[in-house]
């Protein structure tokens, strides 16, 4: 509670010396999301699509769930959101891609709006909780493994939709937090957040997991933040949407669908086998090469500044309490920066490039990698040595701290461009991404160890608690992907790229945070107003990447979908003429060529159409 009135004068303060830009930026901040809608508007049936809304539509949205349940799969929700989504047709993929950009923004907005009002911290303008919150969304989308996760309608219902659904629940917990002042209101929104929890975990067996981790994780990485009232709770709420997580996956794995479905794949191998010792490294390898690919890095980088402009674009607040202690540089963190730079010193210098027989013929591109590392461990061990100077200077100098972080988020912005290379080699850009984070990790220790007041160092420590069980949950769903499937399927790992998403997004606060109270110290108008705009101007240059990307792509969908459309017209025009079989040629482009997937678009083939199922689909389908 103490921590909270402390930063309610200083925190997130973001009153607009020009308001009217804000209107503009939020408009700037939607038109990816725009542009997403309308890609998706353009997406098509294609494999499962077809057997599960014919089932639906068939048998209704409950019958739907009975019969797959007592036929394949037990994930009760998916199929009675087939159900419901059965009278749509050819245009579910695109309303299910509307809804879940709609919602995911709407559920983000308010979870940042009630945990503001929760932490006790000063009021947002809602025009910047929406810059934030559409910006999470896009990044979030742009870095999915797979474009599936939205555009297919299967996917998206099952891996994507229930993130958005978890944050439109947590958004209403926040919100209902301050008013539970008894045990019967405490009773009632555990029992409703109970059953959110319990619909929700019955999109996919392995979102189930994700959402029981996080529910269990989450009040640990928020009991320090919280005063009492509110800490018991967030305990009982988490307890309660836990126990509904176990009950939903329970039932799912229970259902006799499944026992069906496992004896279709005697041929397998073991499931002891697939897990053993040598298989679980080469997940994890899996695991860092999604993590580190270019939309992952874009999607943390991005947050981090879109978070830092609108943090830093402040009014100096009344009645703030200056800093007792002056900035300065401290020797652990910088220590264990230069010797996490050396350990990934056989990352970058083993690299055997052109010929596997000869040791360092590198590339251009590499050169400039093994250069840049070089000199940094030339910069570190001289700013160690210099520190006790630097300190000096910057106690005589109070205000030559911000040079710090500006350095630094340049030379981590430097690092962020050279992922976006093309030809960049994949141990370089591991090598690059991890000094991404550790360059971040240690600016952020800096300014808790030295500008703040010791007691705020507990948002920092929440800070990472909240990074380190994001990354936990998304690599266990990555490795329960392989546990369920077999094999890794991209398209079941969106909670990935939002769970990155979301790190940048609190490193981000946490930054801004942190540079806003040593300013309120040590006043430094000019440079912060560069710091901030300089943010802006990379939000904005990652901003124009992203909508030109997608922009791009909207005459393929538009080919694909104009193509796709007139077959389907075709084909039922010959069934109502009564010609039941009509020869088509295959599209000149597909959903998956489009989405950059290799797969299938065979009409309504599926493999996990039934007898029963493919007669229906016959009836109405036959190509």
């Amino acid at each position: 509670m103490r921590m909270a009135h402390r930063l309610k004068s200083s925190v997130m303060n973001l009153g607009s010396r020009r308001p009217h830009a804000w209107p503009f930026l939020v408009i700037l901040s939607l038109l990816p999301l725009l542009l997403i809608v309308h890609l998706g508007s353009h997406s098509r049936l294609a494999d499962d699509d077809f057997c599960h809304l014919t089932a639906g539509l068939e048998f209704g949205p409950w019958g739907n769930v009975l019969y797959w349940r007592s036929s394949l799969n037990g994930s009760y929700s998916f199929y009675l959101l087939h159900g419901l989504f059965a009278p749509l047709d050819v245009r579910a993929p695109g309303a299910s891609a509307m809804i879940i950009v709609a919602t995911w923004l709407f559920g983000i907005i308010g979870l940042i709006v009630y945990g503001i009002r929760l932490l006790g911290w000063q009021k947002l303008p809602l025009t910047k909780i929406t810059i934030l919150a559409a910006a999470l969304v896009w990044l979030s989308i742009n870095g999915l493994p797979s474009p599936l996760s939205l555009f297919w309608f299967s996917a998206s219902l099952r891996h994507t939709f229930p993130i958005a659904i978890l944050v439109i629940a947590l958004a209403a917990c926040s919100a209902a937090a301050p008013r539970v002042r008894s045990r019967r209101r405490l009773a009632t929104a555990c029992v409703i957040f109970a059953l959110v929890a319990f619909v929700n975990a019955g999109m996919a067996e392995t979102f189930a997991v994700v959402q029981l981790l996080l529910l269990t994780s989450l009040p640990i990485a928020i009991y320090a933040m919280l005063p009492a009232a509110i800490k018991r709770y967030s305990l009982y709420l988490g307890a309660s949407g836990c126990a509904a997580t176990v009950l939903a996956l329970l039932m799912m794995m229970t259902s006799p669908g499944v026992a069906r479905r496992l004896a279709m794949y005697e041929v397998r191998e073991p499931f002891a086998l697939r897990m053993s010792s040598p298989i679980l490294p080469k997940v994890f390898e899996q695991y860092l090469s999604i993590l580190m690919a270019p939309e992952m890095i874009t999607a943390f980088v991005g947050m981090i500044f879109t978070s830092l402009f609108l943090l830093l674009v402040v009014q100096r607040p009344a009645n703030t309490s200056p800093i007792r202690k002056p900035f300065q540089l401290g020797l652990c963190p910088l220590l264990i920066c230069l010797l996490a730079q050396l350990a990934l010193l056989p990352l970058v210098w083993t690299h055997q490039s052109d010929n596997p027989l000869v040791f360092g013929r590198f590339s251009p591109a590499y050169i400039c990698v093994v250069a840049t590392q070089f000199l940094l461990l030339l910069s570190l061990a001289a700013i160690i040595l210099a520190r006790p100077r630097i300190n000096f200077l910057l106690l005589n100098k109070p205000t030559y701290w911000v040079a710090i972080p500006i350095l630094t988020l340049g030379l981590i912005l430097f690092l962020f461009s050279l992922t976006q290379l093309r030809s960049i080699n994949p141990r370089a850009a591991t090598y690059i991404s991890c000094s991404i984070f550790l360059f971040l990790l240690v600016l952020l220790w800096l300014f808790y160890s030295f500008s703040i007041a010791a007691e705020k160092s507990h948002i920092f420590a929440a800070a990472i608690r909240m990074i380190l069980i994001m990354v936990a949950c998304s690599l266990s769903l990555v490795v329960l992907n392989y546990m369920i499937g077999g094999r890794q399927f991209l398209y079941n790992l969106s909670f990935v790229s939002f769970a990155v998403a979301f790190s940048g997004f609190i490193c981000g606060i946490s930054l801004g945070i942190a540079i806003n109270q040593a300013n309120f110290a040590a006043p430094a108008v000019h440079p912060i107003r560069v710091l901030a705009y300089g943010s802006a101007i990379v939000a904005f240059a990652i901003w124009l990447g992203i909508l030109i990307g997608y922009a791009r792509n909207i005459p393929r969908f538009e080919q694909y979908s104009h193509a796709w459309d007139e077959r389907h017209q075709l084909i039922l025009s010959n069934r109502l003429g009564g010609v039941l079989m009509t020869e088509v040629p295959p599209l000149a482009i597909d959903l998956p060529s489009v989405l950059g997937y290799r797969g299938r678009d065979d009409y309504w083939q599926s493999p996990c159409a039934s007898a029963e199922i493919t007669a229906l689909i016959e009836a109405r389908y036959r190509a």
